[in-house]
């Protein structure tokens, strides 16, 4: 089982920040050692006995208090700025993770950069980053599932074809290739990328047509019990209608029923800004 104690990674992290925001309750004297060195300065003596503490592997009620003010700290202040008696320091953040499936963590910068390239579209209304998460974290665990079926594959060419129409929303290829460097990837990953939507798409729509299918009988239901709707349209008349609606309605319906199963499958828990798995 995958478990994390920080969500988010740092660059040039501030060497006395424990000692800033850290505060052990209990008294010094319940430390079995003592420093030779009285004069050593209040930031390195934290320094030091925080090195100490992780060594004697301090009580586990103090470790998730640690865990609780860290991702307070990266989700309210991305950029931290402590002054110390040694000058100031700064942290920036460069990623966090979002999610795990199956023990393995999902990255924030993987969803932003679909995002960038126009890869990752919302079924809901809204274009959040919440709902693009979810949009994100539904094609993974719809892929995870084709993988484990096997034997659904794109056609030959079918992805090559769909990345040169992908091109044309660029209006140049240095712009393109101007994004591409920024996220310091190649055309071929974009390709991957693209390739993966698309068959995440594809299997969805095969594998939930399976299940919808609409009857007569269920038409003359939904007639009947919406007579004041239909006034004086005959059933013939509104039959294309209704039965547009009811494979809509069972679409969603059997497709919310699968993606809900492959979260409980592949053990899908999303970190909340409080930092709690859910």
């Amino acid at each position: 089982m995958f478990k994390l104690g920080v969500s988010s990674v740092f660059l040039n992290p501030p060497s006395s920040i424990l000692g800033t925001y850290f505060h052990f309750p209990f008294p010094l004297s319940a430390f079995p050692f003592r420093l030779e060195d009285t004069g050593t300065a209040v930031t390195s003596l934290r320094e030091f006995f925080w090195e100490r503490v992780i060594q004697m592997r301090v009580r586990l009620a103090i470790r998730e208090l640690m865990i609780v003010i860290f991702l307070s700290l990266v989700v309210l202040h991305p950029s931290i700025s402590v002054g110390q008696s040694r000058g100031a320091a700064e942290w920036t953040r460069v990623d966090s993770i979002v999610a795990a499936i199956d023990g393995e963590p999902v990255l924030e910068s993987d969803i932003l950069m679909e995002i960038d390239f126009g890869l990752l579209v919302s079924s809901q209304p809204g274009s959040g980053f919440g709902n693009l998460l979810e949009a994100y974290l539904n094609r993974r665990l719809i892929l995870m599932e084709v993988e484990e079926v096997g034997g659904f594959r794109l056609t030959v060419g079918q992805a090559e074809g769909a990345y040169q129409g992908y091109l044309l929303r660029y209006e140049s290829r240095d712009v393109y290739e101007k994004k591409l460097e920024n996220w310091g990837i190649g055309e071929e990953e974009v390709l991957e990328m693209l390739r993966r939507a698309l068959l995440a798409s594809l299997y969805t729509e095969s594998r939930i047509q399976f299940y919808v299918n609409i009857l007569p009988s269920d038409i003359e239901k939904a007639y009947e019990e919406d007579r004041e709707r239909w006034g004086e349209t005959t059933i013939y008349e509104a039959w294309e209608t209704i039965r547009s609606e009811l494979l809509q309605s069972t679409y969603r319906r059997e497709r919310d029923r699968w993606l809900s199963s492959l979260r409980d499958r592949y053990d899908l828990k999303v970190l909340n800004p409080n930092g709690e798995w859910k």
